[in-house]
């Protein structure tokens, strides 16, 4: 039987790090309260017609888009994604004009209901600021407002974009998987 996703948890970032060409990542960063991930990969179709009918087909890829809803947004994890500038002593997170998103990797974990685990990182993005939108309580009933960030990839210097390791379709990730940014190395 196929192992069928049941949950999704650890979304993580690492900021990357281009030194002199050398491309590197921080130790990731777990955002506690994952609830949903939608992966989009923009594709594009173009058609050749002659004689009247297709003759060719092609499909190209384009940028991945990760949008990611959490329980929330901690103001030190905005501060990383986004550039802004977080005061942890007096609970502050400054937005200026000029803040600018970092380059990250992303990365998360989705569970199997056979037990197994799939893995996934993408390697290169910036995310934008979430909306915000605050509700009253309704006859004591309480609207969470979960933040979605959304974040656009694209391939990284290697021409990669993401890499996805599901221990049901082969053999088990390395120990801590999330731990690092995974990258597959050149024999």
């Amino acid at each position: 039987m196929e192992a069928i996703p049941v949950n999704i948890k650890d979304f993580c970032y690492a900021v990357l790090i281009d030194t002199a060409g050398v491309i590197t990542y921080e130790t990731p960063v777990t955002i506690p309260g994952l609830m949903e991930i939608k992966l989009e990969m923009k594709t594009e179709e173009s058609k050749l017609s002659g004689d009247g009918k297709t003759r060719v087909i092609i499909n190209t890829e384009g940028d991945l888009t990760l949008e990611a809803t959490l329980n929330s947004f901690p103001m030190k994890d905005r501060a990383a994604l986004l550039g802004r500038t977080y005061d942890p002593i007096k609970g502050t997170l400054l937005t200026k004009e000029g803040d600018t998103s970092v380059w990250v990797a992303a990365g998360f974990k989705i569970e199997n209901q056979d037990g197994t685990d799939a893995f996934n990182w993408l390697y290169k993005g910036k995310f934008s600021q979430p909306s915000k939108s605050y509700k009253q309580k309704e006859e004591g009933k309480v609207t969470f407002p979960n933040p979605t960030l959304k974040g656009t990839f694209i391939a990284d210097d290697d021409g990669e974009k993401a890499i996805v390791m599901d221990e049901a379709e082969g053999s088990a990730p390395p120990e801590n998987f999330l731990s690092a940014v995974y990258k597959i190395v050149a024999a």
